[in-house]
C-alpha cells in the first residue's frame, strides 16, 4: 500500500482494467490479457460462422482460417498460402466466395473494418512485382479493402489497410511451419 499524499492509500498491487478487459504488465508494456468481448462483435463471429458452416465442414478451410478476439476486437486470420498464390496480391478466384460471405456480414453496421497484411521474413524472389514485404503485404491488405468496397459498397471511412511485413510474427521465422503462420491478412472488426 502506498499514500500518495492525499491520505488516500493505493495498492501498488491492483490490477487496473480498461474496456478491453484485464491489464497486465508485461516486458513489452501493458496488455490486454483477457479482452472483453461486446455482444455485436460475438453476433457478427456467429454469422460469420454460420455463413461459412458448409464451407468449414466440406473443405480445408478450418485450416485456412480462424477467428479470435484480441484487444483490436473480432480477428478473422487468413492463411496467405491459400488465400493468395506466392508473390501476388490478389485473392485466388477460388477463394473470393470466402471473401464474399464474410464481407456480406462486416458490411452491415457503422464498425470499422481493418485489413492488415502480415509476411514471414523471407526476401522475395528477385523477379517479384514487389520491392519489399512491406509492399507485398500492404498490397496484400489493400487488394481486399478494395475488393470490399467496390463489391459491397462499404463506405470509404469504414475501410482501412496496413501491411506489416515480417513485424508480427505469430511464430518463429526459423522454420517453414513458423514462416507458414506468420504469411497471413487479418480482417479486424472493431
Amino acid at each position: 500500500m502506498m499514500d500518495l499524499g492525499s491520505g488516500t492509500r493505493v495498492s501498488n498491487f491492483d490490477n487496473p482494467t480498461s474496456p478491453m478487459g484485464a491489464v497486465i504488465d508485461s516486458p513489452v508494456g501493458r496488455v490486454n490479457a483477457k479482452p472483453e468481448v461486446s455482444p455485436e462483435l460475438q453476433t457478427i463471429a456467429a454469422r460469420i460462422e454460420e455463413s461459412l458452416a458448409y464451407q468449414l465442414q466440406t473443405t480445408d478451410l478450418k485450416d485456412m482460417l480462424k477467428m479470435v478476439y484480441d484487444d483490436r476486437g473480432l480477428v478473422i486470420r487468413f492463411s496467405a498460402n491459400k488465400l493468395f498464390k506466392p508473390g501476388q496480391a490478389n485473392v485466388d478466384k477460388e477463394y473470393l466466395p470466402l471473401i464474399d460471405k464474410i464481407a456480406t456480414v462486416l458490411a452491415g453496421g457503422t464498425r470499422v473494418v481493418r485489413v492488415e497484411g502480415h509476411t514471414d521474413d523471407q526476401p522475395l524472389p528477385a523477379d517479384s512485382k514487389f520491392d519489399t514485404n512491406w509492399e507485398l503485404s500492404t498490397a496484400r491488405a489493400t487488394w481486399i479493402v478494395r475488393y470490399m468496397k467496390a463489391k459491397f459498397n462499404i463506405p470509404t471511412g469504414r475501410l482501412s489497410a496496413a501491411g506489416f511485413a515480417e513485424g508480427q510474427p505469430l511464430s518463429t521465422n526459423k522454420t517453414e511451419e513458423g514462416r507458414a503462420l506468420n504469411r497471413r491478412v487479418e480482417i479486424v472488426k472493431r
